[in-house]
């Protein structure tokens, strides 16, 4: 059963992290120039420049949807190789 709980748990924050708007839980490419670090995150930068911009009508629902089925896919692949290693909790 812990096992479940966890899988659960992990679906769970995963969905509820996704659903909040973007504004909500990932800073903007301004405050990322303004805190002097842009120089350091490159890519970072560029994808949060990226995100500035319009999307396109549904793509916030596709990204949700290859998102969990990541998430379902690695719950899967822990499941059928006999759960996580005996020291993963160990960190």
């Amino acid at each position: 059963m812990p096992d479940a709980l966890a899988a659960l748990h992990v679906v769970n924050s995963y969905v509820r992290g996704a659903s909040a708007a973007l504004d909500d839980r990932a800073p903007r490419a301004e405050e990322l120039r303004a805190s002097g670090r842009a120089a350091s995150y490159p890519l970072l930068l560029g994808l949060l420049e990226g995100a500035a911009r319009q999307e396109a009508p549904g793509a916030a629902d596709d990204l949700f949807a290859a998102g969990l089925s990541h998430v379902v896919d690695g719950i899967a692949a822990n499941v059928l190789d006999g759960g996580p290693p005996a020291d993963a909790g160990d960190g």
